[in-house]
């Protein structure tokens, strides 16, 4: 009966302790280690809960989920490692940082994407100049070529996009 009822909420509760665990320290694989860890520990401690009360429990889980992916957040063995996305990027965010800053990395990040994602529907034209000559993704001669302008127009534009994306930044930290 026991392990019937623990599969259940089990079965219930898992995505909801993955996504909370994933949505603290943004790595997927350690959400499912967390998970494991969290349901580990509900299971031993499963006689001493309300299991009748919906509320208690789920709030045991959210915050049991919550406090051990901060755990894993902040492990010294964390501070050597390093994990390599699918698409080859490198992750810097979980390295030797705190949860908090590592979250308030991520706002950041999602601030200036929000910042790029205006710009973009703002200024068409510059935002594609911008991109593709700082990535050096096109030489700056083939570019103003195929954009009919000059070398030294879109030098100009180029710069003014990068000012008016750096004063943007400025003025929504401020």
């Amino acid at each position: 009966m026991r392990n019937e009822l623990y599969e259940i909420i089990y079965l219930k509760y898992r995505n909801l302790s993955r996504s909370i665990a994933c949505e603290t320290i943004q790595d997927l694989d350690l959400a499912e280690d967390i998970a494991q860890e969290v349901f580990k520990k509900f299971y031993e401690k499963m006689d001493t809960l309300d299991l009748t009360d919906e509320e208690h429990l789920r709030a045991w889980i959210i915050n049991a989920s919550y406090r051990k992916a901060i755990d894993f957040a902040r492990k010294a063995y964390r501070h050597h490692e390093f994990g390599i996305h699918e698409d080859g990027r490198e992750e810097h965010l979980l390295i030797g940082e705190s949860p908090e800053k590592i979250l308030e990395r991520r706002e950041e990040i999602k601030e200036k994407v929000k910042i790029l994602a205006e710009f973009r529907k703002e200024k068409p034209l510059e935002y594609e100049l911008l991109m593709k000559s700082s990535t050096g993704e096109e030489e700056q001669e083939i570019l103003a070529r195929e954009k009919g302008i000059t070398v030294n127009n879109l030098r100009v534009k180029v710069h003014r996009a990068r000012t008016q994306l750096q004063n943007e930044l400025k003025h929504r930290e401020e």
